[in-house]
């Protein structure tokens, strides 16, 4: 069973353990705004970033950033999110 997170939130992960964050847009997308992204015109962007602190002790951070655009699917019927180019990094 996916576990769903809200941003800021804090649990603890096991190794391969995986973790679902269910995102919700402040106000519906206009008409344009959704035939843009149909047409490949526009795409939406997801950044998160992840603190965590390893076996040894040690602090670290990754940022990650994610987008859905219609070259990854149906827009208005997939939820497919594919990582950018640019934007994911970490220490």
């Amino acid at each position: 069973m996916p576990l769903e997170l809200r941003a800021g939130s804090t649990i603890i992960l096991g190794p391969q353990i995986g973790s679902n964050l269910i995102v919700h847009l402040e106000q519906p997308l206009m008409p344009l705004e959704v035939e843009n992204l149909k047409h490949g015109l526009a795409a939406v962007y997801i950044e998160g970033i992840i603190e965590y602190t390893d076996i040894f002790k040690k602090a670290h951070t990754t940022y990650s950033r994610f987008m859905h655009h219609a070259n990854n699917g149906k827009i208005g019927t997939s939820t497919a999110l594919v990582f950018c180019p640019e934007g994911n990094y970490g220490d």
